[in-house]
């Protein structure tokens, strides 16, 4: 079974190194991973400060490139390092594509794959509190009909 510890691990010891070290820790996640939602929760989506969020991959190597970084960091074959394989292997498609249809609205052949990820993502996931039946929800909804009133009557999580 291949799970998502390593990214979490690595998170971990980054945020150790920088507690020690009066530092920041950096999150490296951009907007082609964030829109299909491409990362580890609580791995490699967290950090202090984030310069590539609202970068595609395309225009992070064309920075790279403007500021000659290597060519072997810029180009090397994104993988998530955990299963050993690319992560076009696992998307079913290139961020290439992906970009192309986010910054140019160019359909992909495979668009239901990028979408069924985009969906995932966005909406897949979350659950609305509001929305759910029985005593959970009601408690919910009364406790939002209060604090949107100011009304901050002691509900505690026993409640729920």
């Amino acid at each position: 079974i291949t799970t998502n510890v390593p990214a979490r691990m690595r998170m971990v010891t980054l945020y150790s190194v920088a507690a020690a070290n009066h530092g920041r820790v950096v999150c490296t996640s951009n907007e082609s991973e964030t829109y299909v939602g491409y990362s580890t929760k609580w791995g490699d989506g967290v950090g202090d400060f984030a310069p590539l969020k609202g970068l595609v991959v395309r225009e992070i190597l064309a920075i790279g490139d403007y500021l000659g970084l290597p060519e072997r960091f810029l180009y090397k074959e994104p993988a998530d390092g955990m299963t050993g394989k690319t992560d076009q292997d696992i998307l079913g498609f290139t961020y290439e594509e992906l970009d192309s249809y986010i910054r140019d609205k160019k359909v992909p052949e495979n668009l239901e794959l990028i979408q069924k990820y985009f969906y995932h993502h966005q909406k897949g996931f979350r659950i609305d509190l509001r929305k759910c039946k029985g005593h959970a929800g009601a408690k919910w909804n009364e406790m939002a009909d209060q604090l949107a009133t100011g009304k901050r009557e002691g509900f505690k999580i026993a409640d729920f």
